[in-house]
């Protein structure tokens, strides 16, 4: 949940609130009289390509019957 803030205080401590942002994931909406003009939130963090072949080491198999019943219903649906 987004904590709303004006855009005068967040003026007046913007370093306070960078670092809350960046270390406690706070999320800030930003108010203008009574309109809401920004919202401050952290970045989403990926997943670098280097990690990707772990990941996929991770993910389960298919078994025989199932990659046979998957090739069976890839015809199918190219016919």
């Amino acid at each position: 949940m987004a904590i709303t803030i004006t855009v005068t205080e967040m003026a007046r401590r913007l370093s306070d609130y960078i670092n809350r942002v960046a270390y406690q994931g706070e999320r800030f909406l930003l108010v203008r009289g009574n309109n809401t003009v920004a919202e401050l939130h952290p970045v989403p963090q990926g997943t670098r390509l280097g990690d990707l072949p772990a990941l996929l080491e991770g993910l389960p198999r298919l078994t025989v019957e199932e990659a046979d019943a998957f090739a069976d219903h890839r015809v199918w649906l190219t016919a």
